[in-house]
């Protein structure tokens, strides 16, 4: 009759205490997963917006560069830069920095015109400034960059100066 009486015990259950323990215990592993979860996914998309942005601003400002120092002269208006090189032959042609009514940046040359921003990146402000010395002539660049997709992501700004090659005298 003994063992009638362990078997009984052996197979009553969870007692209410003890379920509400485990469901409690369960409820916060759950919180602190869902947590970080968030967490990981916020960082993500920061990572992600910066990403998009430096690429923009390397794109465009090698882009500048190899395009300014073999130029024979630019004109600035605003935020639109237009330089002036020479081909192979000596016919002059044109390539033109701007951005466009939905702030993309675009570079145009020969009447083709290119975006040269990752579609979720905006230019928020551009500028161009003409340098010039009795040496020589350069111009200096600052762009701001802001993702769309992230809004809390920082505007960030880049400056360069490029020397004109052949102004050199």
């Amino acid at each position: 009759m003994n063992s009638h009486k362990n078997k009984q015990k052996l197979s009553r259950g969870f007692t209410l205490v003890e379920t509400l323990i485990y469901i409690a215990a369960f409820t916060l592993i759950s919180g602190a997963l869902i947590e970080l979860m968030f967490f990981t996914q916020s960082t993500f998309n920061k990572i992600n917006s910066s990403e998009g942005i430096e690429s923009s601003a390397n794109i465009f400002l090698e882009s500048l560069s190899k395009n300014v120092s073999d130029s024979a002269s630019s004109t600035i208006e605003n935020s639109h830069l237009t330089l002036y090189k020479k081909d192979e032959l000596g016919n002059i042609y044109t390539v033109e920095y701007s951005t466009t009514t939905d702030n993309m940046l675009v570079v145009t040359q020969n009447g083709y015109t290119k975006t040269i921003t990752d579609p979720a990146t905006l230019v928020s402000s551009l500028s161009f400034t003409d340098i010039s010395t009795p040496h020589s002539k350069a111009i200096r660049t600052e762009v701001s960059f802001k993702n769309i997709k992230f809004e809390e992501a920082a505007n960030n700004t880049f400056w360069a100066t490029y020397i004109l090659k052949e102004s050199y005298k």
